[in-house]
């Protein structure tokens, strides 16, 4: 956000050929919104540029609507900047010092805190920035790194089902390191934070995930790798390449502005669809240290029919296929035996419109047999024990086929190694032999216990 500067801010994005717009409204000390939760950030401008009617997001996102920008508000969500003066319960700070995303009511916080921008704002989606924990478990403590996936999800999913109820439409979106989610970067520290986007895309509860590069020399190969295991939804990721550097002193400065084109160039040729930049203070000259970079910056950026932001060139959202999202059961949970389980969904096309009536639901085994359970927004289904993975796919009227998978577990009771003391020898419910005891033994939600 840009205090008193909404004007110009909406002619450089049209300098430049934006056609989406997403601005910081919280980072983690208040917020640049007239909010009915959180309390407003003490920055210079930010205190008063709601007075007397003047919501200045209400104002941004009019004009650039006018513009035909979409706005798409930026929420870091585990950073604290709030120092000494942290308003907050003492227990909703982590160890590192940032926000405990494993807390319930700091869950619920952050997910309203979302949900009010959503509902008294006319914006295209929502944008969620540092969603892990920011504190790192250990390569082999696989009970904190699942606690940590479990409380991210929480939040995502929480916010995702609930801002969809207000605006189906809504374009949730990711900020990650996909190559490192899925630890094959240089980097495996971030495995352990809980962020999984990838599974958030196959799952449905994001839209999109913007993979963070803002190195000189692009993530090629870790990008491609990453991309390869969720080929049905590598169209949802995009490059989000970094437009600054540093100076000698550590100060923010913008970058060469022709390897700033080469790079945006490269990644609309590699991956066809839509690019982003980070940041928009180095194409803005009030706030660059230089000036005259920054406006090499756009002049390659918009300037002769090879650049990359050139009129004829420019990108949208490659939403090219329906979305779909599996709101129950959720992923990797465990069901009973003989448990009925509503499988609950949601489809949203943006040229068909609402689509949920048409999902068609399925279930795979580990042998790779798929059972098909019904069509419509939900369907109940009783399954045998195992394994299974539900998917839930629908196809728009141009035949573009999108799916969403979650798995889930049916336990067989009979198979838990609850133990029994009879005549004071201990059998196991694994039926394992005891010397001069034949015994059947049956776990407690399968029968009786029997001894023969």
């Amino acid at each position: 956000m840009y205090v008193g500067k909404v004007d110009e801010i909406i002619a450089l994005l049209k300098r430049i050929n934006a056609n989406t717009f997403v601005t910081n409204i919280w980072h983690g000390a208040g917020t640049r919104f007239y909010s009915t939760v959180e309390p407003r950030f003490e920055g210079s401008g930010y205190q008063s540029s709601h007075i007397n009617g003047n919501d200045e997001l209400a104002h941004l996102i009019q004009k650039a609507h006018a513009a035909g920008i979409e706005v798409h508000p930026w929420f870091t969500i585990a950073l604290n900047q709030w120092g000494d003066k942290f308003p907050y319960p003492a227990d909703w700070k982590s160890s590192s010092g940032n926000f405990n995303l494993h807390h319930p009511d700091f869950q619920k916080y952050i997910v309203d805190m979302m949900l009010d921008v959503v509902r008294r704002y006319d914006v295209d989606g929502i944008n969620l920035d540092y969603i892990r924990t920011m504190t790192a478990c250990s390569a082999s403590d696989e009970v904190c790194k699942t606690q940590a996936e479990q409380s991210v999800r929480q939040i995502v999913e929480s916010f995702s089902i609930q801002a969809r109820q207000i605006k189906p439409n809504l374009v949730i979106s990711v900020d990650a390191h996909l190559s490192e989610e899925v630890g094959i970067g240089p980097s495996r520290v971030l495995t352990g934070e809980g962020r999984n986007s990838s599974r958030w895309l196959e799952s449905g509860i994001i839209d999109f995930a913007f993979d963070m590069d803002y190195q000189e020399k692009l993530s090629v190969m870790g990008y491609e790798t990453a991309r390869s295991f969720i080929p049905l939804q590598k169209n949802r990721t995009t490059k989000l390449l970094g437009n600054y550097a540093r100076n000698q002193t550590g100060v923010v400065v913008p970058r060469n502005a022709d390897l700033v084109a080469r790079q945006i160039k490269y990644s609309q040729r590699k991956w066809p669809g839509t690019v982003g930049i980070y940041i928009l203070s180095q194409l803005y000259a009030p706030t660059s240290k230089d000036p005259v970079e920054t406006e090499a910056q756009i002049n390659a950026l918009t300037t002769g029919a090879d650049a990359p932001f050139a009129e004829a060139s420019v990108t949208n959202w490659s939403f090219r296929d329906p979305t779909v999202r599996v709101n129950h059961p959720a992923d990797q949970s465990q069901w009973p035996s003989k448990s009925v389980i509503r499988l609950d969904g949601a489809a949203f096309d943006h040229g068909d419109g609402d689509l949920t009536a048409r999902i068609q639901w399925s279930a795979t085994n580990t042998n790779g047999v798929q059972q098909q359970l019904g069509v419509g927004s939900t369907v109940d289904a009783i399954l045998p024990p195992g394994a299974y993975e539900l998917t839930a796919q629908v196809t728009d009227a141009d035949g573009n086929l999108t799916k969403r998978s979650v798995r889930i577990s049916i336990l067989n009771s009979c198979s838990k190694t609850s133990s029994y003391k009879i005549a004071g020898k201990t059998l196991r419910a694994d039926n394992s032999a005891i010397p001069g005891v034949a015994v059947t033994l049956l776990g407690p939600n399968c029968g009786d216990r029997k001894m023969t």
